[in-house]
């Protein structure tokens, strides 16, 4: 709705701009016309676009001068030619965690105070996206007709966007753009945005789903009191490990993910698309079960799949996952044999299809139980946003930065893809013997704990997380999400930021590069348990390094 709000007002004031007949001169001299507005407004646009994209800064010397101010405009300009944008990272951000669509703000603050004597880019804002779009329409809707200087600027224009990830080739023949029938009714769009545009999935109901309870899960079975350890307790008590989470959460927030755990827009969209509550939410459990030791990438691809077969009544007990071990004992694919697609499996594949079957059957409450990660996790993504999913790098936030020698792991096992040990390290030991110091020890993430080893344990983490939650002013999932990708450059998170909303529609779009479908078209089959998400025949980004932690 606000972008709507944002177009009829942009609208609104080319009306009042604009002469009697705006497309007079279209009329008179199409050619010529479009070839003016191709070479004045289009190549600007295309030029300024490109060099974001190969450049990876901002539109040129514009962003040069203006630095941080000329952001938005640029933001407007790609959002309106349909192309993917992601909110800026920082300049101290690790070059692992900057996607290609971010820039830097290059501008110093001297070059900033000049760029806003010249002229304050923010003015162009309600003006490039619908700029960029109409010159998209005209150019389409000049190209049924055989007009050259038409077709040249649409096949140019889609050419474009093809290279920079935004949409599909253009079809032979096209009915009338949307965007001209907007410009010439001067009323402004209804309904969720489509494929080629800025969202796939709704945002007009906001990021949570209303009417959650906010409420702590239990943390023990039972109801059994939670104690805590000594190590637990010292933690608690470490301002250094308090400090190391709040100083993330605050260099989380320029980058966008605060509501990284809103799934409003999907439940929405799923709804709109004939799913029930319930097969929504069971949707919901097989991505969220599937992020066990997966990147966010590989748990989307994988997750999507497997609702796949749970819609379609594939998940039936007797199922097994034919996987590489069974393969070397001898095992061929059958009936009674699932097996993944490439490059979507992962060191923890066989536990996540045993829940998404226990999903499928109807217990979410037994694959997801309210006292585990995993099943944090899922009730996060329902909208409880109090309490904390302790994963690998909200554990090793705190541990590491309170540098306490007890959360180092007493053995560490490096394995290959075939399970034979390469090398085995004993941190905990050796540090205590002096051959590991602290210094090296905060160096290899892989010599810390990686997740609670008590619902003690689990407790405290939470807790940390839920103090600094309170001194930000967030939610404490919020919390944790904000961290997740602020202390990514101390945690070695490999994960590009971006909300989950936007790791779907990214997805979709990727599957439809690949499918010769609209990205719209791929989210709606893929809701309806049709299509998964994610590229075809490429492998996703790598997970973590193959290794076992044992605990003896």
């Amino acid at each position: 709705m606000a972008e709507a709000n944002r177009l009829a007002a942009a609208l609104r004031y080319i009306d009042e701009q604009r002469p009697a007949d705006p497309f007079a001169r279209l009329k008179a001299d199409p050619i010529g016309a479009l070839r003016s507005a191709f070479e004045s407004k289009v190549d600007p646009i295309i030029n300024n676009a490109r060099r974001t994209f190969a450049t990876g800064g901002g539109i040129g010397d514009i962003l040069r001068a203006y630095g941080e101010a000329g952001a938005p405009a640029n933001a407007a300009m790609l959002r309106g030619m349909g192309t993917p944008y992601q909110e800026p990272t920082p300049v101290n951000a690790p070059p692992s965690m900057a996607p290609n669509t971010s820039y830097g703000n290059l501008g110093d603050a001297s070059a900033q105070m000049a760029g806003g004597m010249i002229g304050d880019p923010l003015n162009a804002i309600p003006l490039a996206g619908p700029a960029a779009r109409g010159a998209v329409a005209a150019g389409r809707a000049a190209a049924p007709a055989g007009r050259y200087a038409g077709e040249q600027l649409a096949r140019g224009l889609e050419a474009h966007l093809m290279r920079s990830g935004g949409i599909l080739p253009m079809a032979p023949s096209l009915p009338q753009s949307k965007m001209q029938q907007i410009l010439e009714s001067g009323q402004a769009p209804s309904g969720a945005p489509t494929g080629e545009r800025s969202f796939i999935l709704p945002r007009s109901e906001g990021m949570y789903t209303p009417g959650i309870a906010q409420i702590d899960l239990p943390r023990s079975a039972g109801g059994r009191e939670i104690e805590f350890n000594e190590r637990t307790q010292e933690l608690l008590g470490s301002r250094a490990a308090s400090n190391a989470i709040s100083q993330a959460i605050k260099k989380g927030e320029p980058l966008g993910v605060k509501e990284w755990y809103g799934t409003e827009p999907l439940r929405q969209f799923a709804l709109n698309e004939g799913l029930s509550q319930q097969e929504f939410d069971r949707m919901l459990a097989q991505l969220a079960s599937a992020s066990q030791r997966n990147p966010v990438e590989k748990q989307t691809q994988l997750g999507s799949y497997l609702w796949n077969l749970d819609k379609s009544g594939q998940l039936t007990p007797e199922k097994e996952l034919l996987t590489n071990a069974l393969r070397r004992q001898g095992a061929e694919s059958g009936p009674n044999y699932i097996e993944l697609p490439p490059n979507i499996g992962g060191l923890a594949q066989s536990a996540i299809f045993d829940r998404a079957k226990t999903i499928a059957a109807g217990d979410i409450e037994k694959a997801l139980p309210p006292t585990d990660k995993l099943g944090t996790f899922y009730r996060n993504y329902l909208g409880n946003l109090r309490p904390v999913t302790v994963d690998v790098n909200a554990m090793h936030l705190p541990i590491m930065q309170a540098k306490q020698a007890d959360w180092l792991v007493p053995k560490f096992v490096r394995k290959d893809d075939k399970g034979n040990v390469i090398y085995t390290v004993y941190p905990r030991k050796e540090f205590e013997e002096g051959r590991l110091s602290m210094a090296d020890a905060l160096k290899r993430t892989e010599f810390w704990k990686s997740a609670p080893g008590s619902a003690g344990e689990y407790s405290g983490i939470e807790t940390l997380w839920q103090r600094a939650a309170k001194r930000a002013g967030v939610d404490p999932a919020e919390a944790q999400a904000l961290g997740w990708y602020g202390g990514g450059d101390l945690t070695k998170l490999r994960s590009a930021p971006e909300t989950y909303m936007a790791n779907l529609e990214r997805m979709a779009r990727q599957r439809a590069k690949n499918t010769g479908k609209t990205p719209l078209q791929v989210m709606k089959d893929f809701v309806q348990g049709k299509e998964r998400l994610g590229m075809v025949g490429i492998a996703a980004p790598a997970a973590p390094d193959l290794l076992k932690e044992e605990n003896k």
